[in-house]
């Protein structure tokens, strides 16, 4: 009996043992409601590394994974609360909506933009002058209206990026004739046209002044001279000269006393030796070849301005207008640049009375230092580092387009022109 008895316990046993073993098993896991708090950046560039903070990126019974976009893929939490995610070719670029995957639980949505370090067209919208804030990633603009139906010079964007790339977050029209602009920071600066327009705080205010005189005449001309926290020095296509050196709160003007009053000034700059100097052409005639180039130089760029060179008339008005006076870059005072009517890069050291070939097929020409130079030549622009003796390719841009400014600072490049603007990360 007792025997019986022992062998008839073994059927509860295991009967027990494995409705224990079932019980186990059907268990529900707990997975907690996973949640992405911040991410350390809405704007990064490849390579670099996202921090994503937030809560339960850790299941012990499942994998953690990550959704950007559509792809989804494995990714090992630096910890519960966090994930270290390196930007790799695979996630390409721009804006990017990014989740956290466990099972089939999923986090709520964050986004962020990567970027390239590389060529990248921020806009089509045709711009004139372009200018880079060293230390921020917000830059200013010239140029026509951002919405449609509208295309109107005269208008100052401010361009700043998020997790959905570059946008205006100002768009401030400033007057049709408005064809120059200045930027010292991202905060002081000058726009003048029709009217001058100064500013302390990036065109959210600014004082405006009027002179029947002051006139655009040829759009792009150029005419600030000088801007700074104390005031402006803008010179008019013409003779008149006009300053501030108290915040804009007033100006005074100066008139440059000529007989005839027969000339244009197109292009300004400021010497190493401390003399302002202007560059345009005196027209002798009506006739043709009867135009002569001149420069003029002035102490303090404001009064008296004095003849420095006149070269003597031996060419047609169209050619000084259009294909030496627009043309000049102005480095230095023994240092000049311009394009001739021949496409060609020609540089003077003796204040324009003489000229040397440069180099061929140019149809614009910037400086980001006395060696560094960018040009562009048939829809494309060229880079050179050793005052052109090798050139490497840098950017198609639109074809028939006009390149019309660049600018520069430690870790950027930005170029304008007719219809865009490309920006490079360095």
């Amino acid at each position: 009996m007792k025997k019986l008895f022992k062998l008839s316990l073994v059927p509860f046993i295991l009967l027990f043992v494995f409705s224990s073993c079932s019980d186990d098993q059907d268990e529900p896991i707990e997975i907690k409601q996973i949640q992405i708090n911040e991410l350390s950046s809405k704007f990064l560039f490849k390579g670099e590394v996202l921090a994503i903070n937030g809560q339960n990126f850790i299941n012990e019974h499942y994998p953690t994974k990550i959704k950007i976009n559509e792809d989804i893929y494995d990714i090992t939490p630096t910890s519960n609360t966090r994930i270290d995610l390196e930007l790799i070719d695979d996630y390409g670029i721009e804006t990017k909506d990014i989740r956290i995957i466990i099972s089939d639980k999923q986090s709520n949505i964050k986004s962020f933009f990567i970027m390239q370090r590389d060529w990248y067209k921020i806009t089509e919208t045709p711009t004139r002058k372009i200018f880079l804030h060293e230390g921020y990633t917000e830059f200013t603009a010239l140029g026509y209206s951002t919405q449609e139906n509208q295309s109107n010079w005269g208008w100052v964007h401010r361009y700043e990026i998020n997790e959905n790339g570059y946008f205006t977050n100002q768009d401030i029209y400033l007057g049709n004739g408005i064809s120059d602009l200045k930027m010292i920071s991202k905060d002081v600066g000058v726009a003048c046209g029709f009217n001058i327009q100064y500013t302390l705080d990036g065109f959210k205010t600014y004082t405006t002044y009027h002179d029947d005189y002051f006139s655009t005449w040829v759009s792009d001309w150029d005419k600030i001279i000088d801007v700074n926290e104390n005031g402006f020095l803008i010179g008019d296509y013409k003779d008149k000269h006009y300053k501030s050196i108290n915040q804009g709160d007033s100006y005074s003007t100066s008139t440059i006393e000529h007989p005839e009053n027969n000339f244009n000034i197109h292009r300004r700059g400021i010497g190493s030796n401390g003399i302002y100097y202007e560059f345009g052409v005196m027209f002798q005639g009506t006739e043709a070849n009867t135009n002569a180039f001149l420069v003029m130089t002035s102490p303090n760029g404001f009064d008296n301005w004095t003849l420095n060179y006149q070269e003597e008339p031996w060419i047609s008005s169209s050619i000084y207008d259009h294909q030496i006076s627009l043309n000049i870059v102005f480095y230095d005072y023994d240092l000049i640049y311009s394009i001739n009517e021949n496409r060609e890069l020609i540089k003077s050291t003796d204040l324009t009375q003489t000229w040397q070939f440069v180099k061929s097929n140019v149809d614009a020409f910037f400086m980001k230092s006395e060696t560094e130079w960018y040009m562009v030549s048939d829809d494309k622009l060229y880079h050179t580092t050793n005052s052109g003796n090798d050139w490497t390719f840098e950017l198609d841009l639109p074809a028939g387009s006009t390149a019309n400014d660049m600018d520069f600072t430690s870790n950027k490049i930005a170029i304008v022109g007719s219809n865009y603007i490309y920006l490079k990360h360095l």
